[in-house]
């Protein structure tokens, strides 16, 4: 052991404590990078409040516990929650001032019957999408619905999702941001300027990027060229994966 002069340190404990602190840096690089790249996931909740006799209830204000923001009732009675987590319960303040509490139970796509002096809560996805997206015949229909299977797209031989869905879905092309990453176009969005991208979804979540999903685990793609329902986020078409769970 060799200690450097009027120090009172070894010159290897210096070089020992010198390779720890390399280390430990190179780890916190890798973990903040790591951390950074991680894609962002929200959940979407989506309700339909219908009153006597099946009728949509517009207008309805619907808030809930730790949020601030209230959403209404479209004219259809279809209302939007977007968040990182969906809430356990709803307040609803319907046209008679009565104020309800609807319990979600995990459920993502509530339909909500009102009566006089009760109401029920049932899962209906088919039912919601139907008539948020529009119940016209697909091919009279400018939401039309194009969907492709996982195995179809694993036949392109392409690893990242984005090219594979470009080269079997047609109306849906393939474009460069600036900074060269590639994304998708839906032919018929709304924006003339700016951003173009899709609203991406991950069996039912809003994702940012999909990107970094493993082609190997998607069983099906569906492409909205009318997201409507998701509000304007959807204004440019959405593309819904779903994988094995």
């Amino acid at each position: 052991m060799v200690y450097a002069p009027f120090s009172g340190v070894c010159i290897e404990c210096k070089h020992t404590i010198y390779k720890v602190a390399v280390l430990t840096g190179f780890l916190l690089l890798v973990s903040y990078f790591s951390s950074a790249q991680e894609p962002s996931k929200k959940d979407t909740l989506v309700g339909l409040i219908l009153g006597k006799n099946g009728k949509a209830i517009r207008n309805v204000p619907v808030s809930y516990k730790g949020s601030k923001e209230i959403v209404r009732s479209d004219k259809k009675g279809i209302f939007i929650i977007i968040g990182e987590a969906l809430p356990d319960s709803l307040n609803l303040l319907l046209p008679s001032k009565k104020l309800i509490q609807i319990p979600v139970n995990g459920m993502s796509f509530l339909k909500i019957m009102t009566h006089e002096t009760s109401f029920t809560v049932t899962e209906s996805k088919n039912e919601i999408l139907n008539i948020g997206y529009g119940t016209e015949k697909r091919s009279n229909s400018i939401s039309t619905t194009l969907s492709i299977t996982g195995d179809q797209l694993r036949e392109t031989g392409e690893r990242n999702i984005i090219l594979a869905i470009a080269g079997k879905i047609p109306g849906v092309n393939l474009a460069y941001k600036e900074d060269g990453s590639p994304t998708l176009v839906i032919r018929g969005g709304t924006t003339l300027e700016g951003n173009n991208d899709p609203l991406y979804t991950l069996d039912g979540s809003i994702i940012d990027n999909p990107s970094f999903i493993n082609i190997n685990d998607v069983t099906k793609v569906d492409v909205l060229k009318d997201g409507s329902i998701y509000g304007v986020r959807g204004a440019n078409g959405v593309i819904q994966i779903s994988t094995k769970k």
